[in-house]
């Protein structure tokens, strides 16, 4: 069962390129109590990323810049198998999930970005997941 407590007041951006996806997700991390961010200049506490933003776009960048601000994130991706190995290169302890995902284990995810255990990025503790 999904820590819901944990989500609550936290800023949470979610880039998706599927409208119905990102709504979906937005609606389950509202429901869990969390701010749905619409910007990144706007105050942040975590990211849930698509890895594949259509026409050839990734959020890799995205997922570099919300790095070095330390902000945690996690990547949302049908394709694991294929992005699985480049994003483990760029961030070894990550954590991947693939889509379709449940409620419970987004939410599961997500907080988990926020648990002691996490990774040293520039002096900052910062945990990253892929889901």
């Amino acid at each position: 069962m999904s820590d819901k407590q944990g989500l609550l007041g936290k800023h949470i951006v979610v880039v998706e390129d599927e409208p119905l996806i990102k709504t979906a997700v937005e609606t389950i991390l509202s429901d869990a109590g969390a701010i749905i961010a619409r910007a990144f200049d706007q105050k942040l506490d975590g990211a849930i990323l698509d890895v594949r933003l259509g026409n050839g776009i990734s959020s890799m960048p995205i997922a570099i810049g919300l790095e070095l601000r330390g902000i945690p994130f996690l990547f949302c991706t049908g394709y694991g198998d294929v992005v699985g190995p480049v994003i483990k290169r760029r961030w070894p302890r990550c954590t991947i999930l693939s889509k379709p995902i449940s409620a419970d284990a987004l939410i599961d995810g997500i907080t988990s970005m926020w648990e002691p255990q996490m990774n040293r990025i520039a002096g900052r503790s910062t945990k990253f997941a892929i889901i």
